[in-house]
């Protein structure tokens, strides 16, 4: 019998170690900020829920081959907290990041091509040519896999 593929298989957002805000999924690095910062290459993400509105930025990582101890890798993330973000990261709770990392079975999934400012949607922005925004309320339907999306650090497959 086939092992039936989970939800945390594809997308699971954690601390990247013990008492950090720095978070990381499978590709990225990053967290939840006040305003973006300029930091070349980043992914910056505006995600508004229920009137909320949340800044998340990241950037993709790779642990270099050497590194292989708990200890040094926790000094590699370290080191991109204080020189990347800067220390800038805003805290995020356990819950939150456990909220995250559930399956929403959301309503409605549409990209559209601008937000609004009264309804719960995303702007994710990798560059300045590659924008991606969607909406839990209008615009063409999707894939409710697209709910990443609306997480922070977006993971985009592949």
């Amino acid at each position: 019998m086939a092992e039936m593929i989970t939800y945390d298989f594809i997308y699971e957002l954690m601390r990247a170690y013990k008492g950090s805000n720095l978070l990381v999924n499978k590709r990225l690095v990053g967290g939840k900020v006040e305003s973006f910062l300029d930091i070349p290459n980043s992914i910056m993400q505006y995600v508004r829920l229920n009137g909320i509105e949340n800044r998340y930025q990241a950037i993709e990582f790779h642990i270099p081959f050497h590194i292989k101890r708990e200890k040094a890798i926790e000094e590699y993330f370290k080191k991109i907290e204080k020189e990347v973000f800067k220390d800038k990261l805003l805290p995020i709770t356990d819950e939150e990041i456990e909220h995250f990392n559930q399956y929403w079975k959301l309503e409605h999934i549409g990209y559209v091509f601008s937000v609004s400012d009264e309804e719960d949607d995303i702007a994710i922005w990798k560059s300045d040519k590659e924008l991606h925004m969607f909406s839990l309320h209008r615009g063409k339907t999707l894939h409710d896999g697209f709910q990443i999306f609306f997480k922070p650090l977006a993971y985009k497959g592949g």
